[in-house]
């Protein structure tokens, strides 16, 4: 993957498409009635982290986190997290804008590495509100319809720990929730290919393969906006859907090592971040990995 050819193919990207869901992953919050617009929680200059407690009922895989539109007026980024109840630790974080996939009322931004969740376990999704950032969030709605969790219960922060921190107090259980973030998930297990990236964009960056088909050839594809998109048949793994909407086809391939894993490096120029959306496929058995972007 070239700098030049991401240069290009990233200049020549006028349209992200807004997808109904991405392929295999599925919203925690299906959809909501009702709720009571806010701007942030106390109004301070540091903003609040506001969100929803959950008990999860599968061991799952998080994939993106998302954030609340604000009815399509969505004016400024914000950060986005997935703590762990029990000892109040950050597990993810992203900072989502109205340039991420808009599934519904959500935009999603991926994460840089997918974050596994056990069933039977109490978290809490977070977003950060600023008084003056232009965006509100939803508080106590009617109803909820979720998938793969339960127990919802809104949450803030205390007044003294204000900024992007652990949202530690819970509302009254007729609160079931501040929307706020959302996040997409996938049931734990997946094809068994994984992909990350590290590095910086623009700079270096560098993709990860691991679980692939050891001493053999992964394809890294890449596009702009998500799928899905079926692999036509005149290239190999034809008929295996991508979560890549209009994918480079003319892919990269990197060779595994005995232990599945391979490696890739490249310079990122400033028009491929967060434009430029990555996915791993093995040409042995054609699984692909979750969706990366630098």
């Amino acid at each position: 993957m070239s700098k030049n050819r991401f240069a290009v193919a990233a200049v020549g990207a006028v349209l992200v498409l807004a997808a109904p869901g991405l392929a295999g992953q599925t919203p925690a919050i299906v959809s909501r009635t009702g709720g009571t617009l806010f701007e942030s929680y106390y109004g301070g200059s540091s903003g609040d982290v506001v969100g929803f407690r959950f008990l999860t009922g599968v061991d799952m895989t998080v994939t993106d986190l998302g954030v609340w539109y604000d009815n399509g007026n969505l004016d400024s980024p914000h950060r986005v997290g997935i703590w762990r109840r029990s000892d109040e630790a950050l597990l993810a974080e992203v900072t989502v804008d109205a340039t991420g996939t808009l599934i519904d009322e959500w935009y999603y931004a991926p994460l840089a590495s997918a974050l596994a969740l056990v069933a039977d376990e109490v978290y809490i999704a977070g977003a950060l509100y600023g008084f003056l950032d232009g965006d509100s969030y939803l508080s106590a709605p009617s109803s909820l319809t979720f998938d793969g969790i339960s127990k919802t219960t809104g949450v803030y922060p205390a007044a003294t720990n204000l900024g992007f921190v652990f949202p530690a107090i819970a509302s009254p259980p007729t609160n079931l929730a501040r929307l706020g973030p959302n996040f997409l998930w996938e049931p734990a297990g997946g094809s068994g290919v994984d992909l990350t990236f590290s590095g910086k964009c623009p700079g270096m960056g560098t993709f990860d393969v691991s679980g692939a088909t050891p001493d053999s050839r992964v394809a890294l594809v890449y596009g702009f906006g998500t799928g899905p998109t079926t692999i036509p048949n005149t290239f190999p793994c034809a008929g295996t859907v991508l979560d890549l909407g209009a994918p480079n086809l003319d892919h990269i391939v990197i060779f595994t090592d005995a232990n599945g894993d391979g490696t890739y490096s490249t310079f990122l120029p400033d028009s491929a971040c967060g434009a430029v959306k990555v996915q791993a496929l093995d040409l042995a058995t054609c699984a692909v990995s979750f969706v990366r972007a630098p």
